[in-house]
């Protein structure tokens, strides 16, 4: 056909490039395979997730389970988070003889000394609050300054505990 480039046709028959008619309602055609636009959603869209962010997500996110093992009594689930971890320790900490409970929480957000995302490592400082209930004493709290080194093995993999080192709070000047 005259006027088409080679090797393309320029027919008017179904299904040869013309563009249908457009059918009655009023509303505007889209060309055949292109969806038509959705109307804006009733919500702003969510901003996509730095990788900072979601690494920082997933630290919280191990913090909480840290102090959750800790709510549970079970030095297990601590090593699960810190496989490193020196057991025996952490056995005689979480000892369901001596403690009825441990109430365990972590001041948010950490503080962050080093956080890399493409290398998977972190450095934090992090307030840890524990009430311990003795089986026979009054209850006791601790307050504690954790100071972590974190991993993850690959881009979105869970966070571990590396190393912890934990030292008391020093009490508010008077």
């Amino acid at each position: 056909m005259p006027g088409t480039p080679a090797g393309t046709t320029a027919g008017t028959g179904p299904g040869r490039g013309a563009t249908p008619p457009a059918t009655g309602g009023g509303g505007t055609q889209t060309p055949a395979g292109v969806p038509p636009l959705s109307p804006p959603p009733d919500k702003p869209v969510e901003p996509v997730i730095t990788p900072e962010q979601f690494a920082k997500n997933q630290i919280q996110t191990l913090l909480k389970e840290f102090c959750a093992a800790h709510d549970a009594l079970d030095p297990d689930a601590v090593q699960r988070l810190y496989p490193t971890a020196k057991m025996d320790a952490w056995r005689m900490q979480l000892n369901k003889s001596m403690y009825k409970s441990v109430r365990c929480t972590v001041k948010d957000p950490p503080e962050y000394l080093s956080l890399d995302t493409s290398k998977g490592t972190a450095k934090i400082e992090a307030e840890l609050t524990r009430i311990w209930e003795h089986t026979v004493n009054k209850p006791e709290t601790t307050v504690h300054i954790a100071t972590m080194t974190l991993s993850r093995p690959s881009e979105r993999a869970r966070w571990q505990i590396d190393a912890a080192t934990f030292r008391l709070k020093p009490p508010p000047p008077k």
